[in-house]
């Protein structure tokens, strides 16, 4: 169905994330037809769970519906068992190019976000945040798994859930929705090479939309430019103000408001700071999931070590969400 049968490909394993398998298929002179090389990713079992109906493909599928291809990788084909795109000749994007390259690349990308959020979306579409909360929270205490060690238990989890999702209706952060990526971390967009190999910062690609769907542009930007994820990071946690990251948001909100046409950038840069709790929350929960479905010990033990990791973040910048939610309710 993707037109890639037959012989004549060579097939390679990419480094990929935690939750599929990433292929690299070029053609031989035996496969006419294909004409350059693709990429195929294989969903696992733990990205259907947490995907909109399911339907890990959605996003993709959206994108293209929309005739916003060239905000993606180009979709070739997409199932409910994988998708396959074009290759994008660059490399990804990463928290320290956009803190040290500026104003261009920061305009650049808030322009390319506020066309993603233009997506339409299903009539009384509904934030798929808290949905993915609760499927990787079934997963992660199905009977019979291993307690994640030194985390908190079930009913804990769901209490700050519970919390969690009345702070944010109080601060009516769900109005109005818009068409998120869902995972925007700067390593899930691809900033493609020019004809003559160099970068070019105008031609940025979204990559990894399995979470892609109706959510608060907010939980997007705080993803974005959220520090603490490598082990040598040192940079703060939270936003704090006048730090290098707040000033690149708030130079990102003013550009990413004026591409839009709405919005209010203080508005913006203040959804972000109250959302960034719920980004390690869910991590947490992500990470808590694929452990409990990981069959090599190493490779769980990696998986339990990074979920205690965001759990240690998320209660470390837990208060943010309260503050920030009074800030955006005194409008």
């Amino acid at each position: 169905g993707a037109g890639m049968g037959g012989r004549g490909f060579e097939v390679r394993a990419l480094p990929g994330g935690f939750a599929n398998s990433v292929w690299r298929v070029d053609a031989g002179p035996e496969a006419p037809g294909l004409g350059h090389r693709r990429v195929a990713k294989v969903f696992s079992e733990l990205s259907r769970r947490r995907a909109s109906a399911g339907d890990s493909s959605w996003g993709d599928v959206a994108l293209k519906r929309g005739g916003l291809d060239s905000l993606g990788a180009g979709l070739v084909y997409a199932s409910r068992e994988g998708v396959v795109h074009e290759w994008l000749p660059g490399n990804s994007l990463s928290l320290e190019s956009l803190l040290a390259e500026g104003e261009p690349l920061l305009e650049c990308m808030a322009v390319r976000l506020a066309q993603l959020h233009t997506i339409r979306l299903p009539r009384q579409a509904r934030a798929l945040f808290w949905g993915w909360l609760r499927s990787m929270s079934d997963v992660a205490f199905r009977r019979g798994t291993r307690p994640c060690f030194g985390t908190s238990g079930r009913e804990t989890l769901e209490r700050e859930v519970a919390w969690a999702e009345a702070e944010v209706a109080r601060a009516e952060l769900g109005s109005p929705l818009v068409f998120c990526h869902g995972d925007l971390k700067p390593d899930n967009v691809i900033r493609v090479a020019n004809d003559h190999g160099g970068a070019d910062v105008t031609d940025l690609r979204f990559i990894d939309l399995e979470l892609a769907g109706p959510n608060w542009r907010g939980l997007d930007v705080a993803k974005l430019f959220r520090a603490g994820t490598g082990g040598e990071n040192t940079r703060p946690l939270t936003f704090e103000e006048g730090s290098e990251s707040e000033r690149a948001l708030r130079a990102f909100a003013g550009h990413y408001c004026l591409a839009s046409g709405v919005g209010d950038p203080e508005r913006l840069v203040l959804e972000a700071k109250a959302l960034l709790p719920l980004t390690w929350l869910e991590a947490h929960l992500f990470f808590r999931a694929a452990s409990s479905l990981e069959t090599c010990s190493t490779r769980r033990e990696t998986l339990s070590e990074l979920a205690e990791h965001r759990w240690e973040c998320y209660l470390g910048t837990r208060a943010a969400l309260t503050s920030y939610s009074a800030e955006l309710r005194r409008g």
